[in-house]
Formats: structure tokens, sequence, C-alpha cells
């Protein structure tokens, strides 16, 4: 609440917030500068959208991961020509900033197909169907991470068609995850031994 309250009065009066943004996974929130751009709701997370002064960018910043944000006192106005539609045109989620605009292609398996033709999540998305009844989905990103995480979501019942950089991508991802569950299974047996 007194994240919201900092963030929604920054907005409000135009005024820099000093913050500690940590990361998950990480030990105490790195100090920070944002200029505070507008609210987004994602999912059920709420961010905001600001730019991070020390690297000029305008960014997602999850509220809950803002420690102790305090107003500087520097005004600051967006720039007249922002538009957050406009920002996020070339993603179909959250993961924007200083990557390469690029667009994928997933097969998705016959049992999730329909599930896949009901969806929107970009109004540029492109769906088509294939022989054995699979849906192949083609969306804009600006992130592997944020693609791979999408892929992942549908399990066995995606497959990642192009770029050939996200397929490199989940190649070495789902390598790694066999290991870590090939590990941990015979841990589970020696333990049991």
């Amino acid at each position: 609440e007194e994240t919201w309250q900092a963030v929604s009065e920054a907005l409000q009066k135009g005024v820099a917030l000093s913050i500690r943004y940590r990361r998950p996974g990480e030990g105490p929130g790195e100090p920070r500068v944002i200029r505070p751009y507008a609210f987004v709701l994602a999912g059920r997370d709420w961010m905001v959208l600001a730019e991070d002064q020390s690297q000029s960018q305008v960014k997602n910043f999850y509220l809950a991961r803002i420690e102790s944000a305090r107003s500087t006192g520097e005004r600051y106005a967006i720039p007249r020509d922002f538009d957050a539609e406009t920002f996020f045109r070339n993603t179909f989620g959250l993961f924007v900033g200083q990557g390469r605009a690029f667009r994928f292609r997933v097969r998705f398996s016959p049992e999730v197909s329909d599930e896949v033709r009901e969806m929107v999540w970009h109004p540029k998305q492109k769906i088509e169907s294939g022989a054995g009844g699979e849906a192949i989905l083609e969306l804009p990103a600006e992130s592997l991470r944020e693609a791979r995480r999408f892929i992942l979501a549908y399990g066995r019942h995606a497959v990642a068609l192009s770029p050939p950089e996200l397929v490199e991508d989940l190649r070495e991802e789902l390598g790694a995850m066999a290991r870590a569950y090939g590990n941990r299974k015979k841990t589970a047996v020696s333990r049991r031994s």
C-alpha cells in the first residue's frame, strides 16, 4: 500500500522516486531513481511503467519488488509523444526495452489448439491450422525470455518453430531441465536406499 501511494503521488505530481528494486532470488534491492509514466495491470500483478534514470530507458517495475519508495523532489514530465500502447506494440507481453523486435512461431498440439485459437495475445498475431489439427501461432516479441516462458507454460503441447535463436534457447533450457530432473531422480532413489 505504501509503494502504491508513493508511485501514485509521483505520477500525479510529476516527481521522480528513489527506490530500491529487488530482483527475484537476489538480496536487498538495488538503488535507482525512476520517473513513473503509468500503472500497468498484468494478470494479478501491478507494475509501474517508468523511466529508469540511470539507463535512460523505460521499463516495467513490479510494485511488489519495490522497496523504500520516496520522493526525490526532482520534477519531470512524461514525454508528449510517449504512448503506453505504442510502447508495447512489438511484444505480446510485458518484457520490452532495448531488445530487437522479432516474430516467433509456435506449433501447438491438437489437444490445446482450440484454446490457442480462442485467445488474443496481440492484435497482430497470426494463427494457422496444421494438417493434423495443430494451431501454429505467430506473435511479436522483444524478449527471448518472455517467448521461452510463454512456450514452456504449454509444456509438451508447444514446440517453437522460429526464430532459430529461440529454438536454441529452448533446447538449452530443456537440456538443463532434463539434467535437473535426472539428478533429482537419482538423489531421490539414493535417499530411499
